[in-house]
Order: C-alpha cells, then sequence, then structure tokens
C-alpha cells in the first residue's frame, strides 16, 4: 500500500468511545473518515450530514472503506467484525473485544487484512517515563490505581447480555491490558465487588488484587460511583516513586519522585492515547512495525476480565495458568 494514500475509513457506533475518538480521526494524517453509521440524535456537530448513514448496510455500498472502526455495544463487536473481513476491510475493536469469549470463535481473519483492539492506554505520553524510572527492575515494585467515573447514561450499559458486565467490563480491559504492558503477565488474581442490583448482577464497583511474573504487585480499584471523573496511578519502589493523575479540566500531571527529589511535568489528555491508537492501527495496515494490541491481546484481557469475576464471585484467588473459563 502507498504511504501517500489516505486509508478511508468508516465509524460504526455514536456512543462515548466514538465521541472522543471521531475529532482524533479527522485530526489524523493517515485515516480520511467518509462515513458514520450512527442514531440520528448522534454525534451532532461532529461529523458533516454527507458522512452520516443510518444503516449498517449503507457502508457495503462505499467500495472506497479499507478500515473500519467499530464503536458499538460489545455483545454486537465480533458479529460486525466478522461480516466487514469476509468484505476485504481493516478492522479496529473498541474494547472489550466481546462480552464473552466464545463469541470469538466465529471470528476468521483473511490474511493480508488487519484485526486490532482499542486498548488504547499503553499509548500514554507517560509510560516512557514509568519505563525510564523502573527499567532496571520491576520486582518489588507496588502499583495502586484508582479511576473513578460517573454511572453510565447508556441504558445498555445496566444490560448483562449487551455489557457482559459492569463496571470491570467497562474500565477493566483498559487497566489489564496496562498492568501486562507495563509490569508482565498476571499471575494471579483475587478481588471482590459492589452489585448496584443484585437482579441484574452489575458490578458497580470493583476492587483487584494482582501478582504479575516479576513479583511487582497492582491493587486496582474501579468505580461507577465517582461524582466526577478521577484517575490516579502510583507506582513505588523503594526511594522510586511515580504518580500520574487526571481530573476532569485540568491536565494530566506527572510526579517523578527519585531520592526525594521531585520533577513535575505537566502531560497531554486522552487524546495522546486514541492518536497512538489510530496511528499505530495505520502502521499495522501499511505493513509497519507496530505496538497495536492484537486479536491475541483483546483475547488474553478477556480470558483476564473473566478470571477477575470468577475471583470476585468465589472469594478466593484464580491462578491465570489454571483459570478455565465456563
Amino acid at each position: 500500500m502507498n504511504l501517500s494514500e489516505k486509508l478511508v475509513l468508516a465509524v460504526i457506533g455514536g456512543g462515548e468511545a466514538a465521541e472522543k475518538a471521531i475529532p482524533i480521526i479527522r485530526k489524523n494524517s493517515y485515516f480520511d473518515l467518509q462515513a458514520v453509521q450512527c442514531k440520528s440524535k448522534e454525534l451532532i456537530g461532529l461529523i458533516p450530514p454527507i458522512c452520516r448513514k443510518e444503516r449498517l448496510d449503507e457502508l457495503f455500498n462505499l467500495p472506497a472503506i479499507s478500515a473500519i472502526y467499530i464503536a458499538t455495544p460489545p455483545d454486537t463487536h465480533i458479529s460486525i467484525a466478522r461480516r466487514f473481513l469476509e468484505y476485504g476491510k481493516h478492522v479496529l475493536i473498541e474494547k472489550p473485544l466481546a462480552n464473552e469469549s466464545s463469541q470469538v470463535n466465529a471470528l476468521i481473519v483473511p490474511t493480508g487484512l488487519t484485526i486490532g483492539v482499542a486498548l488504547k492506554k499503553r499509548f500514554g505520553d507517560w509510560i516512557p517515563h514509568f519505563n525510564s524510572l523502573f527499567h532496571d527492575e520491576l520486582g518489588g515494585l507496588h502499583i495502586e490505581l484508582t479511576w473513578k467515573i460517573n454511572k453510565p447514561s447508556t441504558p445498555w450499559r445496566f444490560q448483562l447480555e449487551k455489557a457482559g458486565g459492569g463496571v470491570l467490563m467497562d474500565l477493566g480491559p483498559h487497566i489489564l491490558d496496562l498492568a501486562e504492558f507495563l509490569c508482565g503477565s498476571i499471575l494471579k488474581i483475587s478481588g471482590k465487588a459492589v452489585f448496584g442490583d443484585s437482579t441484574c448482577c452489575i458490578d458497580d464497583s470493583v476492587w483487584l488484587h494482582m501478582v504479575h511474573y516479576h513479583g511487582t504487585v497492582t491493587d486496582l480499584s474501579l468505580s461507577w460511583r465517582g461524582k466526577k471523573r478521577e484517575y490516579c496511578l502510583n507506582a513505588v519502589r523503594g526511594t522510586k516513586h511515580l504518580c500520574h493523575k487526571r481530573e476532569v479540566g485540568q491536565e494530566d500531571t506527572l510526579e517523578l519522585q527519585y531520592n526525594n527529589c521531585y520533577q513535575v511535568r505537566l502531560l497531554s489528555d486522552s487524546r495522546h492515547e486514541y492518536e497512538g491508537l489510530f496511528n499505530n492501527f495505520a502502521g499495522a495496515i501499511y505493513g509497519r512495525r507496530n505496538g497495536l494490541p492484537t486479536l491475541a491481546d483483546g483475547i488474553r484481557n478477556l480470558r483476564l476480565i473473566s478470571a477477575a469475576y470468577q475471583a470476585i464471585h468465589s472469594g478466593g484467588t484464580v491462578n491465570i495458568a489454571d483459570y478455565s473459563e465456563k
């Protein structure tokens, strides 16, 4: 493929993920956004009327489209991806890959096509600072991560058959992928949860304790009960300390401490994560080396989510190597 040619992209879905991604896509030098399939009241002001498509089948009448970004509820991801892969399109699927692993078995990726999963947290511009600070040894590293957001307004988030779960299925895929990306494979998971409505088994607060291959320990707190969006990651080993924070309406802050000496940097917001995601999607399509999260990454991520739910419901510790999804 000629690197001077822009990739014609279509977006499927009009929810929060699409709202955040579309402004980044429209500025991306690799992609030409020509179609968005969404409901009539979604994405108002974000896309030109000529780009709006109300039916999925309309996209099949646009042969110039070479790539698809799927940002719909998780229960639809695999069925949509399969149709477009069969039609010869490259596919990027919003996290989680599906709402259960068994759905992925029906997915066949033809030779020459790219499929990726939108686990975008690994593209944060603070990550090189983490690697620089803790590059020498991960053993003894302790990470505490808290992520709170407001209760979602989207009805399908509270429908188990569509969402596959609650806050753990919403925020967990990003954080579990980030944890393994930074610190290596997770070996053990234990946890607990609060369920907002016992009749639908939707978790709205989750706490996980995870042990990694190199001895790193990650403690994770996720909640839909936040009064405002708040994200804070603390990583500590000996005299080394990294703190990455994000709050609504503020720039990211990063504090690095080594032997009681601080250096403070202001970072970009989540737009950098989307930029990295779509740049790497383009790189994979062009056949260049890149860091796009793969189908295998997405399957691994689903396995970790399922193991975490098993740990929560059993009240014990799940060894990932021995874990068998039911």
